[in-house]
């Protein structure tokens, strides 16, 4: 279906066939006469008429202080989910602005970013090691992730810098270019030689890159003001479609709901969000596994609720659209819900296709009162061995659903070699292994959907 692009032709036949399955499995309708939720989703592409950015550097911290022009598509480039501003302040240095409290890193930590313009490396630490920490945690590497957790400090903006990394190609402007996300501050791409002066008394920028590869801390303090101002003609936003089905339930507890989702959209051929490189660009990306594998999942679970006797909640089954530009769909979905119907948990199924030649993750155990206990219980029942985390550095659909205060729990077995790629095709899906891994979340829906409600559980390590 070509890479199911929201907006696409490919994506307009996956949502065919998705309604289609709900309509033979037995679905009502959610929140309307239709399965279908239509939706504008914001274009991932940056209209090329009248862009208006600009960049000046007020206090450069040398000693002679004359203001420094910076010329857009060689110093700097918004990113295209910049969102647009003009702010002037002054610049703090945050590391890789990171917060991964699993792995005692707080890059943030010590430092008072509100107001403030915050530059950071790509990446972190050692990321491209097979043994570094953060590789489990590349959803918190993303741009747009790092442009949430220094918003969510207050930050008036972002600026990413490059890695030197051994036989790690540099980012371009052309990857810039394709970089997918949602910000609510301005995000800019900054060339090394553009602020490499500002690290010469800590030796230089590799240099500090190597001390924070070591453990160590660098002082974010830079002596530098800069006037920024980010402005871009948008593209035409894009028709997106939730496809969403329900089991009504029954007696005193029917108006509860549990939601069961998956994003059905993917990247299309390429042109945002591919990690394959230049030559990937044009090119399908099938998304089997980013997340076929998610759908095929949901569509599964359905099929057994709806074979089984009546729940006393009502199931919600959810195909969202838009994951990949920003968790839109879910975002849409959560703002239309009236009040009620009142959701007591959302279980979301994000790549669930590499079972055997990886691991089963499971996000969010630690969201809920009593999940851990309902994840084991499952796990116990269905042999099914799972890592499990209390929370999650994934940006999926159910971390909107968490932002609404709602237990939440994320099912994966992980990023692989070829995520975002041409190369994630049907023929690498480990069938089995899905099957064994369905079984586990079943059993957990069948629990949400019967048993005693698990009270929200804020998170109190930030």
């Amino acid at each position: 279906m070509a890479g199911r692009a929201t907006g696409s032709e490919g994506s307009e036949r996956a949502i065919g066939y998705i309604e289609q399955r709900m309509q033979a499995i037995g679905l009502h309708p959610f929140l309307g006469e239709s399965l279908r939720q239509n939706f504008a989703a914001p274009s991932p592409q940056v209209s090329q008429a009248g862009p208006y950015k600009t960049c000046r550097i007020a206090d450069g911290g040398s000693s002679d202080r004359k203001p420094v022009e910076w010329r857009c598509a060689r110093d700097f480039a918004p990113f295209p989910f910049s969102a647009d501003g003009s702010v002037a302040a002054s610049v703090v240095f945050v590391g890789h602005a990171l917060q991964l409290p699993v792995l005692g890193l707080d890059d943030f930590a010590g430092l008072d970013v509100r107001g403030k313009i915050v530059l950071a490396l790509r990446g972190g630490p050692r990321w491209r090691a097979a043994d570094a920490g953060v590789r489990e945690h590349k959803e918190a590497l993303t741009f747009a992730a790092k442009a949430a957790t220094a918003q969510a400090l207050g930050a008036a903006a972002l600026w990413i810098v490059d890695r030197e990394d051994p036989g790690e190609p540099p980012l371009d402007l052309d990857q810039v270019s394709r970089a997918t996300g949602v910000s609510q501050i301005p995000v800019v791409f900054v060339d090394r030689r553009a602020v490499a002066p500002w690290f010469a008394s800590a030796g230089g920028l590799a240099a500090v890159q190597s001390k924070l590869d070591g453990g160590g801390k660098v002082e974010g303090k830079l002596d530098v003001r800069a006037e920024l101002n980010v402005g871009m003609v948008r593209a035409k936003p894009l028709a997106a479609v939730n496809v969403v089905g329900q089991i009504p339930g029954r007696g005193a507890l029917c108006h509860e709901v549990v939601v069961v989702g998956a994003h059905h959209d993917h990247i299309g051929n390429g042109t945002f969000g591919s990690l394959g490189g230049a030559e990937a660009v044009g090119r399908v990306h099938p998304g089997a596994d980013d997340n076929a594998s998610g759908v095929a999942g949901m569509l599964e679970l359905a099929r057994r609720a709806k074979a089984r006797a009546a729940h006393e909640r009502t199931i919600v089954f959810a195909a969202l659209d838009a994951e990949e530009l920003g968790q839109q769909g879910s975002a849409w979905f959560v703002a239309q819900l009236p009040s009620p119907p009142d959701l007591v948990a959302m279980l979301d199924l994000n790549m669930i296709g590499r079972g055997r030649s990886s691991r089963l993750f499971v996000y969010g155990a630690g969201t809920g009162q009593g999940l851990d206990e309902i994840l084991r219980s499952a796990a116990a029942a269905s042999r099914v061995p799972f890592d499990r985390r209390d929370r999650s550095s994934y940006r999926s659909d159910q971390g909107v659903f968490l932002a609404s205060a709602i237990p939440s729990l994320l099912f994966t077995t992980g990023l692989h070699d070829q995520y975002h790629r041409p190369s994630d095709v049907p023929a690498l899906i480990e069938h089995d292994a899905a099957i064994r891994i369905l079984d586990l979340i079943d059993q957990v829906v069948r629990d949400l959907a019967t048993g005693s409600r698990h009270a929200f559980v804020p998170d109190t390590s930030r």
